[in-house]
């Protein structure tokens, strides 16, 4: 793991998009059959161990968690309608091991994937206090589909 980037093989929920927000998200949790658990919660604790850790070098306290989360939230932001932001990039992994195109409708809940993380900051000003204050969050601009949550196979082309 290093402090700019990390990546991980799990299990799709979903991916969804709010434009009022103007971030798109997934949501990475445990495939209990491929990857153990316990390594997904030391993954789920490692990365919010890093979020927190940027928050201290920002020299803010990180938000309270009451809990480890059970998932891996990531974000992507949505600049505007305009799409200026970076297309998201989907891609399959075939049966000779290399990566093709293809598009993010493609995506099923309970597919295994590999989600390059980054960790991203935006300074948000109080509505009410004017005050800045950091929003540190994880977030993603590739999927990579490793395997089929309806076969439970490699993906071919």
């Amino acid at each position: 793991l290093t402090s700019s980037s990390h990546s991980s093989p799990s299990r799709t929920s979903r991916t969804t998009t709010s434009y009022r927000d103007h971030f798109q998200s997934i949501r990475l949790t445990s495939a209990n059959n491929m990857v153990s658990t316990d390594a997904f919660r030391r993954q789920i604790r490692t990365l919010s161990s890093l979020v927190d850790e940027v928050y201290s070098i920002l020299r803010f306290e990180p938000p309270t968690r009451s809990s480890v989360p059970a998932t891996i939230v990531l974000l992507r932001r949505l600049y505007d309608n305009a799409n200026l932001g970076q297309c998201l990039e989907v891609s399959a992994l075939s049966y000779n091991d290399s990566l093709y195109p293809m598009t993010p409708t493609a995506l099923q809940a309970g597919d295994f994937v590999r989600v390059p993380a980054y960790v991203e900051i935006n300074i948000l000003h109080g509505v009410e206090d004017g005050v800045p204050r950091p929003n540190v969050y994880l977030a993603f601009d590739r999927v990579h589909r490793l395997c089929s949550a309806t076969d439970g196979q490699r993906v071919g082309t």
